[in-house]
C-alpha cells in the first residue's frame, strides 16, 4: 500500500528498545534509558512529565478512516431514535410496581412493548435487573412464558435471571420461560423441529475436546506427520481445532486465520485438507459441534420458509443478553425469528465489546437500526458500582473512542477516591507495590482478600505479581488461566535449575529428558542411573551411539557453564533459555508465546540473591493447599472465597471488587504492539482497558515498571490511553 492510500497522524515513534537476542544473554549489556525521571527509594519513579504531552505513532488506511464515519454516522441515528418517557398505563394494576423499583431509565427500557428495542446499559447501571423485570413484566401484560425467549452467553446467567423473575412475580409459570444460551436454544430447536430442514433428531453434539480427537484422527487417516516445517511446528488438534472454529465464527478463510498464527502457509493445504475430512466425518456419523449449531439453525431460519414460519409462531417475544458479544451468525437467527415484528429487546454496551478473536462483531449493536428499521433505543446511564471519582476516569476513557454510541456514566455514589496511576524502576518493584498494598488496604479498610483483583491485558504478564503475593503469604486464585508457578514451561524450566542445584534430583532430571526425542521412561532411568553412578558428574559419553546424543552434549554443555561459577540465578535462566526453546519448538507450536513467560521468569530471578533462595521461595512455597506458617493460612477449599484474583481482563467482564490494580498499563501491552495501525484493533483495546477500570467500586491502581522486556523488545512509554485522560482524574 503506498504511502497515498493511507492518512498519517503526527505522533512521536514510540520508544521500544531493541534487546540482544537471548541466545547471547550470557554477556554484559546495559539498557540505558534517557530520563527525567526521578527515582525514590523505594523504587517509585515520580511522573515528572505531564502523561498527556506523551505522542504516538500510528496510521490508519483510509478505509479503517471511512468505515469510522460510517459507522459515526449510523451511531447518530441511533442518538435520534432515543425514548425519554415511559410506555407505563397507569390505568393498570401489577404486582411489581416497577416505577417505584427502577429507575426513569430502567423503567422506561422495560415498559417499551411496541418497538424493536435496543438498550445500551453502561457498566453497573444493572441491566440485569432491566431484563428480569421486562420478563416479569412481559408476564404481567398476558405474554405466555413458554413464549418468551431469553438468550444469555453462559446457562448460569440465563438461569439466575429466570430464578430471580420468579422470586419478583411468585409465579411458577415463569419456569417455563425459555431461557438459556444461544447453543442451548439451538439445540432445543434443532431437536423439535429438525426433520423440516433434513437434520435428524437423534444428532450427537460434541465438546471441543472431541472435535479435537476427531480432528487427530482425520489427521493420522490422512497420513499427515505432524513434523517440524521450516522451523514451525506443526499445529496441535487443539490449536487446529481453535483456528477452524474462529475462522468459522470470524467468517474468515482459513487461509487468513493460519496466516495470522504463523505469517507462513507452510501447513495451510494439510489443515484444509483436515478441515474438509472433519466435516464429512460429521456429516456420515451424525454428529453437531457448537459451530454447527448456530450454523444449522441460522441456514434452516434462512432457507426453509416452512421452518421459519414455525419457530416464528412460537415466540411472542425474544430478549437478547449481552448483544455486543453475538457474532454475525447469531445476530442473523435474532433477526430471522423476530421478522418483521416488533417483538425484540436486546442489551448490551458497545463499550465493552472485547471479544472479537471470538468472532464477537461490536458492529451489531451499532447497526440494530439497520437490522430493525423501525427500532428505538434507550440509554440506561445511571451507575450504581463506582464513586464519581472513578467514574470521572472511565467516562475520559471511552470519551475519546473513535467508534461507537457516546455515554456518560452518573454516579449514584457521590463520594470515592481517585485512580492512582503510579511508575517503578521495574517489574518486581511494581508487583512488591502491589502486594504491600493489598495487606494496607487490608487492614486499614478492614476488607476480605475477596475484595481485590488484578487485571491483565495477558496472562504472562501477571508472573511477577503472582510471586510477590507468594512472598507476602497472600492467597490467591487465577482465573481463566493456569497459575504461572504451574506452567507446563515453568516448571520445565524450574526442573533445569533444580539439577543445576542438585544433579541427583531424579523427578527434574525425569521431567527435563522427557521432552527429549527419542528418550523414553526407559531411557530416561538409564541415563539417571549413570548420573547417580557418577556420583552427580554429567557426562554422557556412553551415549554418544543415540539419537539423542546431541542434545544430551547440550545439557552437558550447559551445566559445566553455570555449575561452580557463584551466578546469579537471573543468568543461570538465561543460560537455560536457548538450550529449553530449541527443545520446546519442537513440541509446542505456540512456543514462542511460552517463552515470554519463561523470559518473564529470568526477570523475576533477578530479585533473588542466590539460586538456592530463588528455588527456595518460587517453588517450594506457591499458593497450595496446606500452611506455609501456621498463622498464614494459604489457599485451601475452605479459604478460596477469600482469595486475590488475579485474572485477564477478558474473563474479569461482568465482575466487580472494591479495590482493583491494573499493572504494566504500557504501550505494547495496553494496548498490544499489534494493534497498531489498525482502528479496529485498537479501539477494542480501548474498550479493554475501559472494562478493566469500570470494575471497580472503590479504589484503582494503575501502574508500570520503567521498562519490561518481552521476546526481543523492551516496552518503556505509558500507554496512550493515559495520555487522552483529563489530569484532574487521577493522582500520580
Amino acid at each position: 500500500m503506498s504511502n497515498g492510500d493511507r492518512k498519517h497522524k503526527k505522533w512521536r515513534p514510540r520508544d521500544i528498545l531493541s534487546v540482544p537476542q537471548l541466545e547471547d544473554s550470557h554477556k554484559d549489556y546495559e539498557l540505558i534509558y534517557e530520563t527525567d525521571e526521578q527515582l525514590s527509594e523505594d523504587g517509585d519513579v515520580t511522573l515528572s512529565y505531564d502523561l498527556q504531552n506523551s505522542s504516538y505513532e500510528d496510521t490508519f488506511t483510509e478505509e479503517d478512516e471511512d468505515k469510522a464515519k460510517a459507522l459515526k454516522t449510523i451511531s447518530s441515528r441511533i442518538e435520534n431514535t432515543l425514548v425519554t418517557q415511559s410506555s407505563f398505563d397507569a390505568t393498570k394494576k401489577y404486582r411489581i410496581d416497577y416505577q417505584k423499583e427502577l429507575n426513569p431509565e430502567q423503567c422506561i427500557a422495560v415498559s417499551v412493548l411496541d418497538k424493536p428495542l435496543l438498550v445500551i446499559a453502561g457498566a453497573g447501571s444493572g441491566k440485569t435487573r432491566v431484563i428480569i423485570y421486562k420478563v416479569a413484566y412481559l408476564i404481567e401484560n398476558g405474554f405466555d412464558p413458554s413464549s418468551i425467549v431469553l438468550l444469555s452467553f453462559t446457562r448460569k446467567a440465563s438461569s439466575e435471571m429466570i430464578e430471580r423473575t420468579h422470586t419478583l412475580l411468585q409465579n411458577d409459570a415463569v419456569k417455563r420461560v425459555r431461557g438459556g444460551t444461544f447453543h442451548s436454544f439451538a439445540n432445543r430447536t434443532l431437536r423439535k423441529y429438525g426433520a423440516m430442514v433434513g437434520i435428524p433428531s437423534n444428532f450427537t453434539i460434541i465438546d471441543v475436546k472431541d472435535a479435537e480427537d476427531i480432528i487427530d484422527l482425520q489427521r493420522q487417516n490422512l497420513e499427515i506427520k505432524a513434523d517440524m516445517r521450516d522451523g514451525y511446528k506443526f499445529p496441535s488438534k487443539s490449536t487446529i481445532q481453535k483456528m477452524v472454529s474462529r475462522s468459522r465464527n470470524t467468517e474468515q478463510s482459513l487461509k487468513r486465520i493460519v496466516d495470522e498464527q504463523y505469517n507462513s502457509d507452510v501447513f495451510l493445504k494439510d489443515i484444509e485438507a483436515i478441515y474438509a475430512s472433519f466435516q464429512t466425518y460429521k456429516e456420515k456419523k451424525n454428529v453437531l459441534d457448537y459451530d454447527d449449531l448456530l450454523e444449522k439453525l441460522r441456514d434452516g431460519l434462512k432457507n426453509n420458509e416452512q421452518f421459519r414460519a414455525a419457530i416464528q409462531r412460537s415466540i411472542q417475544y425474544v430478549l437478547v443478553d449481552e448483544y455486543q458479544d453475538t457474532n454475525n451468525a447469531q445476530r442473523e437467527i435474532i433477526e430471522l425469528m423476530v421478522g418483521n415484528r416488533s417483538c425484540v429487546t436486546v442489551v448490551g454496551d458497545d463499550s465493552q465489546s472485547i471479544y472479537a478473536f471470538r468472532g464477537a462483531n461490536y458492529e451489531n449493536i451499532l447497526r440494530f437500526s439497520e437490522s430493525f428499521p423501525q427500532g428505538v433505543c434507550v440509554k440506561i446511564e445511571e451507575n450504581y458500582r463506582s464513586g464519581k471519582e472513578v467514574l470521572d476516569f472511565t467516562n475520559e476513557i471511552i470519551k475519546n473512542a473513535r467508534i461507537g454510541l457516546k455515554k456518560k456514566l452518573r454516579p449514584q455514589n457521590a463520594t470515592g477516591v481517585l485512580p492512582v496511576i503510579k511508575r517503578f524502576d521495574d517489574a518486581n518493584r511494581e508487583a512488591e507495590y502491589i502486594a504491600s498494598t493489598i495487606q494496607m488496604l487490608r487492614q486499614e479498610e478492614e476488607n476480605r482478600y475477596s475484595d481485590f483483583a488484578v487485571l491483565t491485558r495477558t496472562s504472562w504478564v501477571s508472573g511477577f505479581v503472582q510471586t510477590a503475593l507468594m512472598r507476602h503469604s497472600i492467597p490467591f486464585i487465577v482465573v481463566g488461566g493456569i497459575k504461572f508457578s504451574e506452567r507446563r514451561h515453568i516448571r520445565d524450566v524450574l526442573a533445569f535449575l533444580r539439577v543445576i542445584q542438585n544433579p541427583v534430583d531424579d523427578v527434574s532430571w525425569h521431567r527435563i529428558l522427557n521432552i527429549v526425542p527419542g528418550v523414553g521412561r526407559v531411557r530416561a532411568s538409564e541415563i539417571i542411573s549413570s548420573i547417580v553412578t557418577q556420583n552427580g558428574s554429567i557426562n554422557f559419553q556412553e551415549f554418544a551411539h543415540t539419537s539423542f546424543y546431541t542434545v544430551l552434549t547440550q545439557y552437558e554443555q550447559l551445566y559445566q557453564s553455570v555449575v561452580g561459577k557463584d551466578m546469579p540465578p537471573k543468568k543461570i535462566v538465561e543460560h537455560v533459555i536457548p538450550v529449553y526453546r530449541t527443545l520446546l519448538a519442537g513440541v509446542e507450536d505456540d512456543y514462542e508465546t511460552r517463552m515470554q513467560d519463561v523470559v518473564m521468569l529470568a526477570d523475576i530471578a533477578g530479585s533473588y540473591p542466590s539460586l538456592s533462595d530463588f528455588l527456595s521461595s518460587f517453588v517450594l512455597d506457591p499458593p497450595s493447599d496446606r500452611y506455609r506458617e501456621s498463622a498464614t493460612p494459604l489457599i485451601n477449599p475452605e479459604q478460596r472465597k477469600d482469595s486475590v484474583v488475579v485474572s485477564t481482563i477478558h474473563s474479569a467482564k461482568g465482575l466487580e471488587w472494591r479495590t482493583v490494580f491494573l499493572p504494566v498499563v504500557l504501550d505494547g501491552v495496553l494496548p498490544l504492539e499489534k494493534s497498531f495501525g489498525s482502528l479496529e484493533a485498537l479501539e477494542e483495546e480501548r474498550r479493554l482497558f475501559y472494562v478493566a477500570s469500570s470494575r471497580v467500586k472503590k479504589n484503582l491502581f494503575i501502574t508500570m515498571p520503567r521498562h519490561l522486556p518481552s521476546w526481543g523488545r523492551t516496552y518503556t512509554e505509558p500507554s496512550r490511553f493515559l495520555s487522552e485522560i483529563d489530569k484532574n482524574t487521577y493522582s500520580i
